[in-house]
């Protein structure tokens, strides 16, 4: 049975158990005691609300935060563009459009004078739980999300080049049906951002650039979870907030027209979710559970990239990269109600690390068109037994492939991913019921743009 501690009274509030959580204490918080002599129906109204701090807390954990820039499945979309989807976003040293922004700035010094181009990423996943105990299997609703992407760049001087980017990176969500078995552990979860992101480039050698940039993303977070069965109803909570980082990076032409490397770096960056917490209990204990606002800090990790992009031939090119992703950041998270609960969920995140692998190939049969395809290997950073519904991670392999176009000044690219996430499987798991948790993603990229050379 999981315990709320360090009660101000100096006693212990137990939340209900719940016969689908695994056991364990991954929990710990304060919560503000009930007024002298409480009547049964008042410490049964505080007991209800330590219950529903941890439900609350254990959803709101998992699904704004985990994995993600983190890459490792979660809500970041790591893909900017139909050609760099394609390519399995191998482009830290590859970089031929102005999504080099935000792939590796080091490399907008060597992009044409100046190059624009709009594009939207859609997004859908098909995820299952299968009870250890051999019940029916449960399907999360496979919603379509759309993701818009711009970038612009041009050059200033012979040593200077100028970009800007408008973007949502976290744009994803999973929803279960609402009487799933593992409703009080999670129904659903969204996360939505648009980040604005000016950045400039530097030639210091003719063979090496160096860039940097600014980010300012406006995110939100949605999400829901079933109040312990003796309760009855869902909680919901909302909330928003503006978070502010850098990036930074290096491209060195190591060997001209064969050999590129490409260094890059996105620092981490801070949500303070400041929302509301609306409960919708069974009737009976409507009177306990009132709306009240409600935050939470996340922290987004720092995400380290090394690029290398080789010529094999005139017309074909290979790329690849590696990210390190410093999860450890996500070691735990704080949720503050209003009426001074505040709870700690604990996840031990661990860094992680995701290879990729692209291909270029110009073909000679249609004058302007390239094909392309590319593999990503994706680490979890969940441990074991800490994965939630909301964000039932897993190791993940990708395939991709697709298909460009430029005719005179105008350039196309289309990209598709197929994204599928091994079986994982949870027991014992305090923020989840016992089973397996599976899923197959598709992700289609389209842009176009205009290109001068």
């Amino acid at each position: 049975m999981q315990t709320i501690r360090e009660g101000r009274a100096g006693y212990r509030l137990p939340t209900l158990p719940s016969p689908t959580r695994g056991g364990g204490d991954c929990t710990r918080g304060t919560v503000v005691p009930p007024s002298p002599a409480p009547s049964e129906a008042d410490g049964r109204g505080n007991q209800m609300g330590g219950a529903i701090a941890l439900a609350l807390s254990a959803a709101l954990a998992a699904a704004v935060l985990a994995p993600a820039a983190a890459q490792a499945s979660g809500f970041l979309v790591y893909e900017m563009s139909g050609e760099g989807m394609a390519k399995g976003s191998a482009v830290a040293a590859d970089a031929t459009e102005p999504t080099a922004l935000w792939y590796n700035p080091g490399s907008m010094v060597f992009l044409p004078p100046a190059s624009f181009q709009v594009g939207v990423l859609s997004a859908v996943g098909f995820g299952k739980f299968e009870p250890a105990a051999g019940s029916q299997t449960e399907n999360a609703s496979p919603d379509v999300y759309w993701l818009p992407r711009m970038f612009a760049d041009v050059q200033v001087t012979d040593w200077l080049h100028a970009g800007l980017g408008v973007y949502s990176i976290y744009g994803l969500g999973i929803a279960w049906e609402d009487d799933w078995v593992g409703r009080e552990d999670g129904i659903s979860a969204e996360m939505a951002t648009l980040s604005l992101n000016p950045a400039l480039s530097v030639r210091l050698h003719e063979r090496v650039g160096l860039g940097a940039g600014f980010v300012a993303m406006k995110g939100s977070a949605d999400l829901t979870s079933g109040l312990p069965q003796a309760v009855g109803g869902k909680v919901r909570f909302g909330g928003e907030d503006w978070a502010f980082g850098a990036h930074a990076g290096m491209t060195v032409k190591a060997i001209p027209d064969l050999l590129d490397v490409g260094l890059a770096w996105h620092g981490r960056m801070t949500l303070t979710l400041d929302g509301k917490a609306d409960f919708d209990p069974s009737p009976e204990f409507a009177r306990d559970l009132t709306d009240q606002g409600a935050s939470a800090d996340i922290t987004m990790p720092d995400i380290f990239t090394a690029g290398v992009a080789l010529n094999l031939s005139p017309s074909l090119r290979l790329s690849t990269d590696w990210n390190v992703i410093l999860w450890d950041v996500y070691d735990e998270t704080v949720l503050k109600l209003d009426d001074g609960t505040e709870q700690v969920t604990v996840h031990d995140y661990e860094p992680s690390f995701i290879a990729r692998l692209g291909i270029d190939w110009k073909t000679s049969f249609v004058d302007g068109m390239a094909l392309r395809g590319g593999f990503i290997y994706d680490q979890s950073p969940a441990p074991d037994g800490r994965i939630s519904p909301t964000l039932p991670d897993a190791e993940k392999l990708d395939f991709t492939l697709g298909v460009g176009q430029r005719i005179g000044w105008l350039k196309a690219d289309l990209g598709y991913m197929l994204m599928i996430y091994l079986p994982n499987e949870q027991k014992g798991n305090p923020n989840s019921p016992d089973g397996t948790y599976s899923s197959i993603g598709h992700m289609v990229a389209l842009t176009v743009g205009a290109v001068i050379d």
